[in-house]
């Protein structure tokens, strides 16, 4: 796996994740993310993070959530005002095709929109997966067909946010 960051110390803070050939997951501190650029072509990066930027409603502020499909050949950079929590997964190519259900329809969409701005509930349903994908590589019997399938969660409810906001049917 190899990551781009400028001048910018990350500190993973959820240790112990066993491995997947082709996938991990997990967390990083940091106030920059830079992907993309010099990538190894066969990786592509899911993030989730919230942005810098509060959205005010009936006065109060709340906050904006972003999630970032990163493929080979886009490139894309954040610069945080203080250090963020961002989770990740980095998935190899080569296990597409035992994440069930994911069609490259499904990918082409999501290379049409590859940052999405998420509203809270659509940030508590993809965190929750997030959540279940890191807590299943930390079990003792870690099962890749739960991961897949929670992976294949989080791509179908990013197709659906996305068909449902700029109705792409």
């Amino acid at each position: 796996m190899t990551k781009k960051i400028s001048e910018v110390s990350i500190r993973q803070i959820a240790f112990g994740n066993r491995q997947i050939e082709g996938f991990s997951s997990g967390f990083w501190e940091t106030d920059e993310i830079i992907v993309g650029d010099n990538e190894i072509e066969s990786f592509f990066y899911v993030l989730l993070f919230p942005s810098d930027k509060d959205v005010y409603s009936s006065g109060c502020a709340v906050s904006e959530f972003e999630l970032c499909f990163a493929f080979t050949g886009q490139l894309y950079q954040w610069k945080f005002k203080k250090k963020t929590i961002v989770n990740y997964l980095i998935i190899d190519n080569s296990i597409i095709d035992n994440i069930p259900f994911l069609s490259s329809s499904a990918i082409n969409l999501l290379k049409q929109f590859p940052v999405i701005k998420l509203t809270n509930d659509e940030f508590d349903i993809v965190q929750y997966e997030f959540n279940k994908i890191h807590q299943e590589m930390n079990t003792p019997d870690m099962l890749k067909g739960i991961i897949y399938a929670r992976i294949a969660n989080i791509f179908g409810e990013t197709c659906r946010f996305i068909q449902n906001r700029y109705d792409t049917e």
